[in-house]
């Protein structure tokens, strides 16, 4: 069911404009740079200003609490937040504020580099929409067992006092939340694996490794490593 969904999916758009690469990326820095290029393209050449940028990868992933490094996920977030700061689409007097999901993320993510133009806060706290802001970067927006609906509430408040100010959403996990349904998925990356036959003759399942990768303004593109070299097709 999986690969016939991956080829219905290269069929689909075989005719809109490939991906900027063929490869997944390596590194965070790659991850970032990417990430960053999709979100401005949204933004300031198609006038999105609420997106969203999704890696579903190990170690950024916010629901595996185990492996989840909230460290690696906020310098992909202030790479974008220092992209817009330094872009056309946002006033030079203005900042853009970093807004993590709880306290003990912020705790977590303070040792990062601090930015003048790039301000943290908490998602909940009063200080999270203020007059000098330009736009947000909320890093992982996700229930907190404690409080399951306080993200979800200040997220909507969010959205809705940030008026025309850009908000780019990273890895939001707020499940079937209307506001995140309205996110423009500029930047979208998710590792598939699945098995079949590799012809009619064959005895035994063959793996394949595949993600599905997305990249403002281009499409949704499959890419395929057949052979588990990491040597991607699209």
């Amino acid at each position: 069911m999986l690969l016939l969904l991956a080829y219905q999916i290269l069929a689909l758009h075989r005719q809109t404009p490939h991906l900027p690469t063929t490869q997944p990326p390596n590194t965070l820095t790659e991850l970032a740079q990417l990430a960053n290029d999709a979100a401005l393209a949204a933004l300031v050449q198609h006038s999105h200003n609420r997106i969203s940028i999704n890696a579903n990868l190990h170690g950024l992933e916010p629901t595996h609490h185990d492996s989840f490094r909230i460290l690696e996920l906020a310098k992909l977030a202030q790479h974008l937040a220092l992209g817009l700061a330094q872009s056309t689409a946002l006033k030079s007097t203005k900042n853009v504020k970093l807004l993590f999901s709880s306290a003990a993320d912020a705790a977590a993510a303070a040792t990062t580099t601090q930015y003048a133009r790039v301000p943290t806060s908490v998602l909940a706290a009063t200080t999270a929409l203020e007059p000098t802001d330009g736009a947000y970067v909320v890093i992982a927006p996700r229930p907190e067992p404690t409080a399951p609906a306080t993200a979800a509430a200040a997220f909507h408040k969010l959205v809705q006092g940030a008026g025309s100010r850009p908000v780019i959403v990273v890895n939001p996990r707020l499940g079937a939340d209307d506001n995140v349904a309205d996110l423009c998925p500029a930047f979208h990356l998710q590792p598939l694996s699945f098995t079949f036959m590799a012809d009619n003759l064959a005895t035994e399942l063959s793996r394949a490794d595949a993600c599905l990768m997305r990249c403002f303004p281009h499409e949704w593109t499959v890419l395929l490593d057949a052979e588990r070299r990491r040597e991607y097709e699209l």
